[in-house]
């Protein structure tokens, strides 16, 4: 591999040998994942349909698109959700559009096809048709019609926005690019925004494709990423000095891509500092040896998930907690949120309590929820607390009144007083099941299925566990 040297920093480059490494490599993916004419035909079909549909049903006024990867020409084979967007005029009533919009996208659900439908909730309600007969699922979704960014009133809006920049942007050859590049991401658990990933997303992945060229530029210039980082794709600028310093506070983020639809927007605002590194790393070893193992990352197989969850404790000779819940029919990324929250308050109260936690892990999935902390100093048996100096007069008394109480001995490192106390929680679950009692309990976690377990992993909670254990040790 040829590396430049500047300023002491190791520039990754491809040289010749390992681009055309690379590119076939990626002939090979490209060939795997992008969906064939007779695929891309019928989803456009099923598209047409369901927009024919509509237009029956709607004013003159409104417009009816499509959106999405699929409607970008980006999405990787075997997808099957359409997203079609009714454009109101921006001059009516945002309520009465959203009820009006509703009325017709549920007048287009046809039984004798077995069709149905779900409303779903974001910026505006939604409608979800399921075409059931044919596998595939359509959002149906209001907006209203606009210019640009200037005129939106919701981040719904947008989207039409940035169809017509994908689409006016982005070659044929970059647009399998970017779906080699979400493939990849996809492989390493990194591909998407949603709270359990904060990872990259379809849009920012159509976006860093064009800002760098290409795929093989892009892996180049995350090979050496050193955020904080500011680019503009817009125009494939990149903010340097006082500029840069002042997006990073104003975003409060170290990457920072300037939505070209709309200045005020960090396209990458979900993107995690894990997801940032873990890309960088991949990068880094697909430039230094461009082979399938590298670009797919470590393999997960569904299969004994309980066993190998047990044996990876085993191995690390700690003892694992995991506190096990069932959870409300709610959003995952609300659930994922208020677990993350969750764990970080018992992280916090084990830690402050000397229990060395050395990983944790989060996972739901099919009604449940669960948690799993490895623990290295699972019992205790005393507590040394040091107080202040004796020659801290106030401080010190107050210390002694305080403590002297509840001691089981008291001693003197050097000037300081320190008394030797039964710890408030003599094992970590002792503290685990203490803070999830009902509550202490996430708002949607069900308050009477609260259990901590030693050194066992239920199926249905290794199911949702072992996927996470593995991209958490995976790197």
């Amino acid at each position: 591999m040829h590396k430049m040297v500047e300023n002491g920093v190791k520039h990754f480059r491809l040289d010749e040998r390992r681009l055309k490494r690379l590119e076939s490599l990626m002939h090979g993916i490209i060939k795997k994942i992008k969906p064939d004419k007779a695929e891309v035909e019928r989803l456009t079909a099923l598209s047409n349909e369901v927009m024919s549909r509509l237009r029956n049903l709607v004013p003159k006024s409104v417009e009816i698109i499509t959106a999405g990867s699929i409607a970008h020409g980006t999405h990787l084979k075997g997808s099957s959700d359409i997203d079609i967007f009714m454009l109101f005029p921006k001059e009516m009533e945002e309520r009465k559009m959203e009820m009006r919009a509703l009325e017709i996208a549920k007048r287009v659900v046809s039984k004798q096809k077995h069709e149905r439908y779900v409303i779903k909730y974001a910026e505006h309600p939604y409608v979800k048709l399921f075409m059931d007969d044919e596998d595939v699922t359509v959002d149906i979704v209001p907006a209203f019609k606009i210019r640009d960014a200037s005129e939106m009133g919701s981040a719904v809006d947008r989207t039409q926005l940035h169809t017509e920049f994908v689409l006016s942007h982005l070659s044929e050859k970059q647009k399998d690019e970017v779906r080699v590049l979400k493939f990849m991401l996809g492989q390493h658990g990194i591909y998407g925004a949603e709270a359990a990933t904060q990872g990259f997303s379809g849009y920012l992945c159509e976006l860093l494709i064009y800002y760098y060229g290409s795929f093989a530029k892009l892996l180049e210039a995350f090979a050496r990423l050193s955020p904080p980082v500011a680019i503009f794709p817009a125009n494939r600028s990149e903010a340097i000095g006082k500029e840069k310093a002042e997006l990073v506070k104003s975003f409060n983020s170290n990457f920072i891509v300037i939505d070209p639809t709309d200045s005020t927007r960090n396209v990458a605002a979900n993107v995690s500092m894990e997801a940032l590194a873990r890309l960088s790393i991949i990068s880094r070893r697909l430039i230094q040896n461009p082979e399938k193992k590298v670009f797919y990352g470590p393999r997960y197989s569904a299969v004994n998930e309980r066993d190998k969850i047990l044996e990876f404790r085993s191995r690390l000779g700690t003892d694992m907690y995991i506190v096990a819940l069932k959870t409300d029919d709610i959003a995952d990324d609300i659930l994922w949120q208020q677990l993350k929250k969750f764990k970080s308050r018992l992280e916090t109260a084990l830690a402050e309590q000397r229990f060395e936690c050395i990983l944790s892990i989060q996972g739901i999935g099919n009604g449940y929820a669960a948690l799993a902390f490895f623990i290295n100093r699972p019992k205790r048996g005393t507590d040394v607390v040091l107080g202040p100096s004796a020659f801290m007069a106030g401080a010190s008394e107050s210390f002694m009144r305080a403590h002297q109480s509840k001691a089981l001995a008291v001693t003197m490192y050097e000037d300081r007083i320190a008394y030797i106390e039964k710890p408030k929680f003599n094992d970590a679950g002792e503290l685990l099941r203490s803070m999830s009692q009902k509550k202490d309990l996430p708002t949607h976690m069900r308050k009477a299925t609260a259990k901590v377990l030693l050194n066992k992993a239920p199926e249905e909670y290794a199911e949702i566990l072992y996927p996470e254990l593995v991209f958490a040790t995976s790197i």
